[in-house]
């Protein structure tokens, strides 16, 4: 007998033999084999009576542990690897094998441990549309408080450490020891111990943010994902799997119901429960197909119990050339801090400003990005705010040797130089610095606060009375169809820490555009109505699938652009279309060169088929890296 067998590395399933004698029932199990000479530990993802290869001698499995998660894991890490167009290699390292493997080899964990039924043993994917993150909270706790009793296995998402502490706050209060908490930024340690707990049966309710979609639980019987139109759910490296949909499919795998919840749901899950397979937990009357009594009236109560949200008005500003604040706003946070009250200014560019010369319209970019740099007027340096790169700054035009230069596109850095020349009151700037995380500012204190949209994902409960949105235009005018949802989804987000009685300002360059409207009202059915008539007309997502495959290289490759057009050249499939390749500018100062093939179809199937004939012309290419992102967030 024989066993394929999948190890944490960039590589495909190796055969191996099982010894005379041993147990051939070990799918799905932790093996110890030799590879490369050195003994490593793997898992058994199938067993054959017959080698896939005709070969003299295949090396032996020199020992074996026990299963890895529940029965449904192999499954889970088989789809990932195949729908990202991926390696089970790699989909094992995105899912806490390592970990796991080393305790159960250490005899820190039981080899065995005991897996009943799941407590539920239905799927159902459920969306509610939530009127702000404290009814999301909410729901969830209601939910599992009703059915807590009668359940095992436990996984809750979040989409930052913000709302993560708040959820896993309220599961505390619910479970007490059983909870657990999941999240990237972990100490080696104290992911090595959080583990032991999950596998030693200790905890089975697990809070966390993405990647705790992957807990190795031996049984799950509730998932739930708040704020599932988040595109932190959306991994940029390794494999790029979006959490929410890894949730589903563990749901579905698993046989446990899911609850996605947002205050601006994507416009995907929209589509999903307006045709049925999702169940829309705001419509009247809804019906969970499959549950039980006890589920479906924590649930129906859960929903019912949820308090009517009042929201603060939204007002449009129409700006005027040469404007960095309107008047009208200004005005109001005068107001408000007269009052005593707080006001938040948005603005997302850090720095001071974009510059331009007047006499010949040179403006400096990023040698690596290609995008214009801003401004520093702190240290007088020009910087990337993709990758960071600085500059110094200059005086005269680097082209023609103008001193005629504009300042324009107003970054953090000069909206608080207006605040404080306007309000006569100190402003704190908050935002994320390039290449670490920010210190933990205080923004209980400051009156004014100016920062990017980090400032206003670092606000918890600190709540202001006013706010203004200075460049949402530098969301809309993006080339992406998700544009308009994007910047719906970020006012929204940003309404959860304005006071209802108060106003939030957007100004923007085109006033007449359909979202404004949408948003001044919260007609989010006129809003998904828009865009998903839009999406329909020109083919995109969901009303097909997209995958963005990436060929990079960290050395200038002689004839790697003439490779690139081979590969993509030879494939055609019915149904799908290709864009590109197209050379973009490198992500990451490693690299020098890079190309993007976006890739769409209606067939899922053809997308994949299509993929990895490409990436497969590709392969093996010196110094190059191909992978694939399906269902790409960012175009």
């Amino acid at each position: 007998m024989y066993a394929d067998i999948a190890f944490p590395l960039k590589l495909h399933s190796l055969t191996y033999k099982i010894p005379e004698g041993a147990s051939t029932d070990i799918e799905g199990r932790i093996v110890k084999a030799s590879i490369g000479g050195r003994p490593a530990l793997g898992l058994v993802v199938s067993v054959s009576a017959e080698p896939p290869v005709a070969k003299k001698k295949f090396r032996e499995i020199e020992e074996v542990y026990g299963r890895f998660g529940s029965k449904a894991a192999l499954p889970l890490i088989l789809w990932l690897a195949d729908y990202h167009v991926s390696t089970i290699g790699m989909a094992l390292k995105t899912c806490f094998f390592e970990e796991a493997a080393a305790l159960m080899q250490s005899g820190l964990v039981p080899s065995e441990t005991d897996e009943t039924q799941a407590a539920q043993g239905f799927y159902a994917s459920m969306l509610y549309h939530a009127g702000s993150t404290k009814n999301e909270l909410s729901l969830l706790a209601d939910t599992v408080s009703g059915i807590k009793d009668n359940s095992k296995g436990i996984v809750a998402l979040a989409p930052e450490t913000v709302r993560l502490d708040q959820i896993a706050g309220a599961l505390r209060a619910i479970f007490g020891e059983r909870l657990c908490v999941l999240h990237g930024r972990l100490t080696k340690k104290k992911r090595m111990s959080a583990i032991e707990r999950i596998i030693s049966g200790d905890a089975d309710v697990i809070a966390g943010t993405r990647s705790a979609v992957f807990a190795p639980l031996s049984n799950v019987s509730f998932i739930s994902v708040a704020g599932e139109h988040s595109q932190s759910y959306k991994g940029e490296e390794g494999i790029r799997y979006n959490g929410r949909d890894v949730a589903v499919m563990r749901g579905f795998i698993e046989k446990s119901p899911v609850l996605l919840s947002s205050v601006c749901p994507s416009l995907e899950s929209v589509y999903n429960s307006r045709t049925g397979k999702y169940v829309a937990l705001n419509a009247k009357g809804f019906r969970i197909k499959g549950a039980g009594p006890m589920f479906a009236d924590a649930v129906r109560s859960a929903v019912e119990g949820q308090q009517e949200v009042v929201r603060p008005k939204i007002e449009i500003i129409n700006l005027q050339k040469r404007e960095t604040i309107s008047p009208a706003i200004i005005k109001q946070a005068k107001n408000i801090f007269s009052a005593g009250g707080r006001f938040l200014f948005l603005v997302n560019r850090q720095g001071y400003s974009l510059i331009r010369c007047d006499e010949c319209g040179f403006m400096p970019r990023c040698g690596r990005c290609l995008v214009p740099m801003a401004f520093t007027k702190n240290n007088r340096v020009l910087r990337c705010g993709y990758c960071g790169e600085t500059k110094p700054g200059f005086s005269v035009c680097p082209d023609c040797k103008s001193a005629k230069l504009s300042f324009f596109g107003a970054g953090t850095e000069k909206v608080k130089e207006e605040v404080e020349r306007l309000l006569h009151a100190e402003a704190l700037v908050i935002e994320k610095k390039h290449g670490r995380a920010s210190a933990g500012e205080d923004m209980s204190g400051s009156s004014f606060v100016v920062g990017t949209s980090y400032a206003r994902r670092k606000s918890k409960e600190q709540v202001f009375d006013g706010a203004a949105y200075l460049n949402i235009d530098a969301i809309v005018f993006q080339p992406d169809f998700r544009a308009d949802e994007k910047a719906f989804q970020e006012i929204m987000e940003l309404v959860q820490v304005i006071r209802p009685d108060s106003k939030i300002y957007l100004q923007t360059g085109d006033a007449r555009r359909p979202l404004w409207n949408n948003l001044r009202h919260y007609d989010f059915g006129a809003f998904y109505d828009y865009e998903l008539a839009q999406r329909k007309s020109l083919g995109y997502p969901p009303f097909s699938r997209t995958a963005l495959l990436v060929v990079k290289s960290k050395s200038a490759v002689p004839g790697l652009q003439e490779s690139v057009y081979s590969a993509v050249s030879s494939v055609s499939f019915p149904g799908l279309e290709i864009l590109g390749p197209i050379e973009r500018p490198p992500s990451g100062k490693a690299y020098r060169q890079q190309f993007h093939i976006l890739l769409k179809a209606k067939d899922s199937r053809i997308l994949h088929k299509a993929s990895r004939s490409i990436l497969g012309n590709l392969d093996g290419m010196k110094d190059v890296e191909a992978f694939a992102d399906t269902n790409p967030y960012k175009i």
